[in-house]
């Protein structure tokens, strides 16, 4: 059976951690905590193992994003639908993605807020394939888990 290294970035409090716990079926709506360095967790999947590096948003741990992604099949940058933080985004995908061998996707999350941009217009201006979602709803957990499949294969 494979198994598979995908990773999560994005600024902080994008939902990383969110979207892995709904990739896990966890549905805990347990206090909301920033990750700190680096959360792994296995996930199966119809293709084999998945596991999923949730890495911490805040600037302070950005530095080691580069030794994260080391090996991993595919990069996926969660964006929380907010113009600024689409921008922030734009620049993350610069400095840290331009030399990356994994395939790299993003994840318009937080698409139930009202200032949202749409996907479409996300990934114009990130440049990336682009998901809308919505990350604490449960019934979102076997699409998410199908976009990732799809870009596993």
């Amino acid at each position: 059976m494979n198994a598979y290294k995908t990773v999560m970035i994005g600024e902080a409090s994008v939902g990383k951690t969110t979207l892995t716990k709904l990739l896990k079926s966890d549905h805990s709506l347990d206090e909301r905590k920033p990750t700190i360095g680096v959360e792994i967790s296995k996930v199966p999947t119809s293709l084999g193992n998945m596991c999923v590096w949730d890495l911490a948003g805040q600037k302070r741990f950005q530095f080691m994003w580069k030794e994260f992604m080391r090996g991993s099949k595919l990069t996926i940058v969660v964006v929380d639908s907010t113009s600024s933080n689409v921008m922030l985004t734009k620049d993350l995908i610069e400095r840290h993605l331009n030399n990356s061998a994994a395939k790299v996707i993003a994840i318009a999350n937080k698409q139930d807020l009202q200032n949202r941009m749409t996907p479409t217009s996300i990934e114009a201006a990130l440049g990336v394939p682009t998901y809308g979602m919505v990350g604490t709803v449960q019934d979102n957990d076997l699409r998410l888990r199908q976009i990732i499949e799809r870009h596993l294969e």
